[in-house]
Formats: structure tokens, C-alpha cells, sequence
């Protein structure tokens, strides 16, 4: 009996990926509850809630169209790249609703990063790299100069958050940490390969 090695690869996607939405949510749950929705922002509070639910609900169905497709051998690369795409994106959005530049969990793109070296190769992880840094960047660039509000989950004082250095230094750090994970799941899938 053979087993189909990328078979077994999207499984552990699937299943990675229903865990990592059930976490979203309860910490977007548990993060609202405690701090409350401002109400200086409460429309928009609304919209990306509202917006992070749907990109939600939209990579829970893409996982129940993966297991369907996968059962029949209908699976195609791009909607693989689709549904990596949405993951990195629901991340985001939950990571900038909980708190932004002041949330810890801005690591979970690496775990993307390795799941399209598993499942593709060192090209595609650099590529999931490059797209997780970029908009990274980009809510930092939008929250530092307050074109779209900042949500406080540690209640810092403005001074800390909205430090240039402090955003230099923690981009940087994701920087490294998103493309040496793409370099060495890469490196070691190709070593297993």
C-alpha cells in the first residue's frame, strides 16, 4: 500500500488550519470581552470585526472544500494558494485587533511560511514570506501614523507604541524570523525530499 505523501501534508493543513480558526476566535471573543469595544471607534470596530468573520468563515469553508476536493483528487494549486493567502490574511486582521504593534502573536505567519515550504517548496515559503511581511508593514505604517485607529490591548501610553524604533526594531525582527523560517523549512523539506 503506498500513501500519498501530499495527501497526508494537506490533512495536517486542514486540520492545523481549523485549529488555528478556533483559536482566533476565541481570542478575539476573550480579547473583546475584557477590554470592550471603544466607543470612539465603535463603527469601525464593527467593520473589521465584521470583516475578520468572514475572512473566518471563508477559510472554514475553503478547509471543508479542501477535505471534499482532496477525497476526489480535485485539488488544485491555486486554490492551495488561496486559501494560504486568507489564512495570512485572517491572521492579520485578528493580530491588529488584538492590539496591533502591541500583539505578541505576530509570529503566526511563520507557521504559514513553513506549511508552504512542507507542501510546495523554498520559492513558494519565500513568496508567503514576502506577502506576510509586506502586510505586516503595512498595518504598522497605517496604525503609526493613525490613518486607521489603534486598539490597545495593554493599555500603553501613546509614547511606547508609537515609537519609530520600537517599530523598526520589531519589523526587523519579523523580518528575520519570517524569512529564515521560509530558508529553513525550505532547506529541510528539500533535505527530506
Amino acid at each position: 500500500m503506498t500513501v500519498d505523501l501530499n495527501k497526508i501534508r494537506i490533512y495536517l493543513y486542514i486540520k492545523v488550519g481549523i485549529i488555528a480558526i478556533i483559536f482566533l476566535l476565541v481570542s478575539v471573543e476573550l480579547s473583546m470581552g475584557l477590554m470592550g469595544i471603544s466607543m470612539d471607534y465603535l463603527p469601525y470596530s464593527i467593520m473589521i470585526l465584521a470583516f475578520l468573520y468572514a475572512i473566518l468563515f471563508f477559510t472554514f469553508v475553503t478547509a471543508i472544500l479542501f477535505w471534499a476536493l482532496l477525497k476526489i483528487n480535485r485539488l488544485s494549486d491555486s486554490f492551495i494558494h488561496f486559501s494560504f493567502f486568507l489564512d495570512i490574511l485572517a491572521v492579520l486582521v485578528g493580530v491588529y485587533i488584538l492590539g496591533g504593534s502591541e500583539n505578541i502573536w505576530t509570529f503566526i505567519p511563520a507557521l504559514i511560511i513553513v506549511l508552504a515550504a512542507f507542501l510546495f517548496d523554498l520559492r513558494v515559503s519565500l513568496i508567503y514570506a514576502t506577502l506576510s511581511f509586506s502586510l505586516l508593514s503595512t498595518m504598522f505604517y497605517l496604525e503609526y501614523n493613525q490613518i486607521i485607529p489603534h486598539y490597545s490591548i495593554y493599555n500603553w501610553p501613546e509614547i511606547i507604541w508609537r515609537s519609530a524604533g520600537r517599530y523598526v526594531d520589531y519589523l526587523a525582527g519579523m523580518f528575520v524570523l519570517y524569512f529564515s523560517t521560509a530558508l529553513a523549512s525550505g532547506y529541510f523539506v528539500h533535505i527530506m525530499e
